[in-house]
């Protein structure tokens, strides 16, 4: 097992964080832009950094005057649906989630899998970020800086937490 590889969810499932120092608060690979295609390679950012520069100056202009806001306003409007408000309720109780992560070595070999189910997404999201804001501001947090969750609550009151907002291992 070398952890240095391992991309770690908040479930680790391989749970040898105690043996490893710092498995656990390993975090994952950045994202590459170069594996998102050609478009937005150096060359195709740099090209368009400018006109879109001018686009947001000439939009923050047009958006001061009042008459001009209402115009964009409706322009956008017609191209663009906003929120329909999420599911009701009753929507949201007849669906659920089901949740398979992996966590994968540099040669492909698969190191980890955790399988974790319950409740609708919008239920959990909300539950989640009151437990999280509740366990801050009355426990406090694991470390300072800018944390991961793990790194913040630690991976058993993670869990913990994220049992009590509707989500557990399957």
């Amino acid at each position: 097992h070398d952890d240095r590889l391992c991309l770690v969810c908040a479930f680790c499932a391989c749970r040898r964080r105690r043996r490893y120092k710092g498995h656990a608060t390993k975090r994952p690979r950045q994202l590459r832009t170069d594996s998102l295609g050609p478009m937005w390679n150096g060359a195709t950012r740099m090209a368009l950094s400018r006109p879109m520069q001018a686009v947001s100056a000439g939009t923050a202009i047009a958006t001061a005057m009042p008459w001009a806001r209402r115009g964009l306003d409706a322009l956008v409007s017609r191209a663009v649906r906003g929120s329909t408000g999420g599911p009701d309720a009753a929507e949201r109780a007849r669906s659920g989630s089901h949740i398979v992560a992996r966590a994968y070595a540099g040669d492909g070999t698969m190191l980890a899998e955790v399988r974790v189910a319950g409740g609708n997404v919008y239920d959990f999201s909300g539950a989640i970020l009151a437990w999280g804001a509740h366990t801050a501001a009355s426990a406090g947090l694991k470390g300072t800086g800018a944390l991961g969750p793990v790194d913040a609550f630690g991976l058993d009151e993670l869990e913990a937490g994220c049992r009590e907002a509707g989500i557990e291992r399957a």
